[in-house]
């Protein structure tokens, strides 16, 4: 798994994404800081070139950051952008070229890619919003706060929130079953009428009067699908056929 993660806006309102993806680059704008400066790298003289240029100490803290992260990246850091309702992802060769617009990008290690290691698409419906959030980041370069689950997502990783819910979850039905289990016959005959309301039906006989062979009559108001229900907490084949004969 890769050892970090970044988050870049691909220009002003995502206009380069389009070339991004297609060339497989990462570019960066940073027009401002003259070609020659930034060949050297040198962070704390570009960092007083942008307060020269009007910048508070904010800003230029800020821009600092973003550049230290794009020369740091390595081969295995992952880049995530969102684009046309999907995240893409890649990794980058080391280095960058500085182009004639005085623009800069790195160079796609294979190519972008919408999708998680086992081939499902990354739509951002599917995402957390503590993921997606990070498009509204109004500059170009940062970690997101949900670092961990977006590598979780591309490498189809489980959380360990999720893992710890799924054992909770398995230790409630567990307890589930023992408590139904307990449950009176009254108490039985209700939660089985609760199960078909749940799922749209609704009552035409009253729970716990017994009518002949019948504990339950119902009817599902979009279908008009009418069920008539026996109600036991154990029964055999035997005492199915007994009840279809009766039912007749």
């Amino acid at each position: 798994m890769a050892a970090r993660l970044l988050y870049i806006k691909l220009g002003e309102g995502s206009n380069w994404a389009d070339e991004c993806l297609e060339k497989g680059i990462i570019r960066i704008g940073f027009r401002d800081i003259p070609n020659k400066l930034f060949k050297t790298e040198d962070l704390d003289k570009m960092w007083y070139k942008h307060t020269e240029q009007g910048y508070s100490n904010r800003a230029a803290d800020m821009y600092w950051s973003q550049l230290n992260s794009f020369f740091q990246a390595d081969k295995n850091t992952i880049w995530i952008t969102f684009h046309q309702q999907k995240m893409w992802w890649c990794k980058a060769k080391p280095g960058y070229v500085l182009d004639k617009d005085n623009t800069k990008y790195k160079q796609v290690i294979g190519s972008w890619s919408d999708q998680d290691v086992k081939g499902n698409t990354l739509w951002e419906d599917n995402l957390s919003g503590a993921l997606t959030k990070t498009k509204l980041y109004p500059s170009t370069i940062c970690v997101p706060d949900a670092e961990e689950y977006a590598l979780n997502k591309i490498y189809c990783k489980q959380s360990k929130e999720t893992i710890q819910f799924e054992k909770d979850l398995a230790a409630l039905k567990k307890s589930t079953v023992a408590l139904i289990q307990q449950l009176t016959w009254k108490d039985f005959e209700h939660l089985i009428d609760l199960i078909f309301r749940n799922a749209g039906f609704q009552r035409l006989s009253v729970v716990g009067k017994q009518q002949k062979s019948i504990d339950l009559s119902l009817l599902h108001p979009l279908t008009n699908e009418k069920l008539l229900v026996q109600i036991k907490s154990a029964a055999g084949i035997d005492i199915y056929e007994e009840w279809k004969k009766k039912l007749k």
